[in-house]
C-alpha cells in the first residue's frame, strides 16, 4: 500500500534504531522525511518550519521533552499537524481524549509498514477534508 500523495514527514524517536526502520519505511511509501531524536529537537524542527511538515510520527516516552511535552508546545502556539503518536505501551482512549485534536491514530511498538502507510492515509485524508 502506498500513500498517493506525496508528503513531508517528521518522525520522531528517541530509540535510533526505530529512527533508521523510520526512514526506510517512510521512503519506501514515497514520502519525504525529517527525523528528530527527541522531543527538544522536534519543537526546534516545528518552531523553524511548521508550515512544511504535513504529518507528525511523534514517540511518546523520550528522555526529557517526551511527546506530550511537544503536543503541549503546538497546542499552546495553535500549531495544527496531523499526528500520529508512536508508543511501546497501549495507547489510551484518555490520551487520545485529552490531546485527540490533531492525533490521527496510534501505532502501537512494533508495527509494519501496511499499519503506518494506513494512518499516513487517515492523515492525508483529514488533512484534504480540513481544507476544504
Amino acid at each position: 500500500m502506498q500513500s498517493v500523495a506525496k508528503k513531508k514527514i517528521l518522525f520522531v524517536d528517541d530509540n535510533q534504531s526505530v529512527l533508521v526502520a523510520g526512514k526506510l519505511l517512510i521512503k519506501s511509501l514515497g514520502h519525504e522525511i525529517i527525523l528528530a531524536d527527541s522531543g527538544e529537537k522536534a519543537i526546534e524542527i516545528i518552531r523553524e518550519c511548521p508550515y512544511k511538515i504535513e504529518i507528525i510520527f511523534l514517540d511518546l516516552t523520550m528522555p526529557g521533552i517526551g511527546g506530550v511535552g511537544v503536543l503541549k508546545f503546538m497546542r499552546k502556539r495553535r500549531i495544527k499537524i496531523p499526528i500520529i503518536v508512536q508508543t511501546g505501551v497501549t495507547c489510551l482512549k484518555e490520551f487520545k481524549k485529552t490531546y485527540g485534536m490533531d492525533i490521527v491514530g496510534c501505532l502501537e511498538k512494533p508495527y509494519t509498514k501496511e499499519d503506518m502507510a494506513k494512518l499516513i492515509d487517515c492523515a492525508i485524508i483529514r488533512e484534504t477534508a480540513s481544507s476544504s
